[in-house]
């Protein structure tokens, strides 16, 4: 899921989502050779040092339900929810920008388990940085008992998404 600044997002996003293709039809399948190989075709650009590009990808393998993940700059951690345990997926990391030259991306790992919720989502989240009670209202969203994709994205906009000048992206992955 990437997030971008101060260019054109069209362009950006454009220009991700082809790279991302590329990186896989290449044989790329770790999310953090997918990353280090559009930070490459990204510097090729010689773009502004005020333009960089944020993404966390997740793969899946939904034969043996090992999933694989990176973060490339995302500011808000993706949180895996599974029978009342919460588990943010932790990874700091640099945007795919030009400025901290070889840092490689690294990968995180977990089992994608039946009745398993991912989460991965935008810091358009009201408050999401300042306040610990939006989170933990995501959270307790994201658990509830009787959950509904539907219901979940409903409220999440009604509750958490005050600002429509920012925007708010959604992913959300339910293992049946």
């Amino acid at each position: 899921m990437p997030s971008f600044s101060n260019t054109p997002a069209a362009v950006l996003v454009v220009f991700f989502s082809r790279v991302v293709r590329a990186a896989c039809l290449t044989g790329n399948f770790l999310p953090s050779e997918i990353l280090g190989y559009a930070e490459k075709e990204y510097l090729d650009l010689n773009l502004s040092d005020s333009i960089y590009i944020t993404a966390f990808i997740t793969v899946i393998d939904l034969k043996t339900n090992r999933a694989a993940y990176s973060n490339a700059g995302f500011s808000v951690m993706p949180v895996v929810y599974h029978e009342g345990n919460f588990e943010e997926l932790y990874m700091p990391s640099h945007p795919l920008c030009d400025w901290f030259g070889e840092e490689e991306f690294k990968d995180g790992f977990f089992e994608f388990k039946k009745g398993m919720r991912m989460l991965i989502y935008t810091d358009g989240v009201d408050n999401i940085h300042s306040d610990p009670k939006v989170k933990d209202r995501l959270f307790e969203l994201l658990a509830k008992e009787d959950f509904s994709s539907r219901q979940f994205i409903s409220e999440v906009r009604e509750e958490l998404h005050s600002k429509p000048e920012d925007d708010l992206t959604m992913l959300l992955c339910v293992k049946k």
